[in-house]
């Protein structure tokens, strides 16, 4: 993982100190935000950071709903299509992807971007709608 594909506010895991937002990133450090017993902040190298595989308990946890309706029209071998303000995303084959409806009358549709990571997620959302994509973290 490398500091230009992250931004302020994304969620990842460091070794040492578990998952938590990003509040401050240079070339090889971040500002990590961790929220356990009592929230902190702490300096954390990058090198010892990774990205944190998109589930979908992550989905939910964001604000996603699983539409079991609309995923039979959206073609074969996607499973569960889950949707947060007309964001969409598809699961095929154990595999997330940005779900694209271009000319909602034709209904011509692909699934576009494979989403591997939360933070992957959220800069993604952000580019499309200009909203953060976040949720409050459990103390």
């Amino acid at each position: 993982m490398e500091a230009k594909e992250l931004r302020i506010g994304n969620f990842i895991n460091n070794g040492e100190f578990g998952i938590g937002t990003i509040s401050s990133i240079d070339f090889d450090n971040i500002e990590l935000k961790v929220t356990s017993n009592e929230e902190f902040t702490e300096t954390a190298l990058l090198a010892e950071s990774t990205g944190i595989q998109l589930t979908e308990e992550w989905l939910i946890k964001f604000g996603f709903i699983k539409d079991e309706y609309q995923a039979e029209e959206c073609g074969e071998g996607v499973g569960d299509l889950y949707i947060l303000n007309n964001f969409m995303i598809c699961k095929k084959e154990n595999s997330f992807y940005n779900y694209i409806e271009i000319d909602g009358d034709k209904f011509y549709s692909f699934c576009s971007t494979e989403l591997t990571s939360v933070h992957k997620l959220q800069n993604l959302f952000y580019a499309i709608t200009t909203t953060e994509l976040t949720y409050e973290m459990e103390s």
